[in-house]
């Protein structure tokens, strides 16, 4: 009986042990190898083409009494740790010290099939940004990367990753056709000069009547003085 009970306790074991081998062997990065990530920027099942996208490496992953993320130099009081990362206000925060730092990443276009490649990357945690937006779209939000990633007990060290599906940039709303003034389609010409009637008269015998007048006058009022003076 003590036999059987020793036997059990042994295959329970042994077990135990079988079941929590691959995910030991998960845990155990190699840190001979380098990764990649592969972006694919899609939205309600399309892929959008256009923008660009800007790579930061803003932790290294390092053995150190346990695997943990270390911070790049100008980012030492973050807190990188694996529970602090999951936290979604994290990237938008650390995406500010990066730029207080003035930290350089690496920006690359996505293609016309919405995918953004980058390559030979050290392990560690990596920070995505939208540096420019595809047109038509608002800016996907700032996310954290890691290589190696873990998934199914199996670590992944070049990273398929899909941002989070963007929604379309609101268009202005048209505002319907303004009416306009009503404008004179003619408009009388402003006088320039004073003009007589036309009745079939010419203008030119004025002035040549003023002058013979003023003439007569003259000559009218030269014959009365003269007169004047004969008689006495």
């Amino acid at each position: 009986m003590k036999h059987n009970k020793l036997l059990c306790l042994l295959l329970l074991t042994a077990l135990l042990c079988l079941l929590l081998l691959p995910a030991t062997a998960a845990e155990t990065p190699d840190f001979t190898r380098t990764g990649s990530i592969r972006l694919t920027v899609r939205y309600e099942g399309r892929e959008v083409g256009g923008g660009e996208l800007t790579l930061y490496q803003v932790a290294t992953l390092q053995d150190e009494n346990g695997y943990r993320y270390v911070p790049v130099p100008g980012l030492e009081a973050i807190d990188f740790t694996f529970d602090k990362i999951e936290s979604p206000d994290l990237p938008a925060e650390v995406l500010k010290q990066v730029k207080a730092a003035g930290l350089t990443g690496t920006a690359k276009r996505i293609g016309g099939d919405g995918v953004v490649f980058f390559g030979e990357l050290t392990l560690g945690l990596y920070l995505v940004e939208q540096t420019e937006n595809a047109p038509g779209f608002t800016s996907i939000q700032p996310f954290f990367v890691t290589i190696p990633m873990q998934e199914n007990g199996e670590l992944i060290y070049d990273v398929d990753a899909s941002p989070k599906p963007l929604p379309p940039q609101p268009t202005e709303p048209t505002n319907p056709t303004e009416p306009t003034e009503p404008t004179a389609t003619s408009k009388p010409p402003e006088p320039t000069e004073p003009f007589l009637p036309q009745t079939g008269q010419l203008n030119w015998p004025i002035p040549v009547l003023a002058i013979l007048g003023a003439a007569l006058l003259l000559a009218g009022l030269f014959v009365l003085l003269r007169g004047r003076k004969e008689r006495g």
